[in-house]
């Protein structure tokens, strides 16, 4: 009977490091992917979303400015 109290006992500790290990990867991801969004979102960022708009938005304006370019 101790034998298996001692099995269970370690069974659910092995149990709770498991669930501790996936909630502290799940965050992780979470974080990684938090920061690749607001990586998109930083104006200077490279391939960042706002950074390719303004990109453009410059080239335009200079090829209206001068259609000879």
């Amino acid at each position: 009977m101790l034998a298996a109290d001692a099995q269970l006992t370690e069974a659910l500790a092995a149990q709770a490091a498991a669930e501790q290990a996936a909630v502290a990867a799940a965050e992780a991801a979470q974080a990684r992917i938090a920061e690749a969004e607001a990586r998109e979102l930083r104006p200077g960022g490279e391939g960042s979303i706002l950074g390719e708009l303004v990109n453009s938005v410059y080239e335009t304006v200079d090829w209206l400015l001068d259609p000879d370019m």
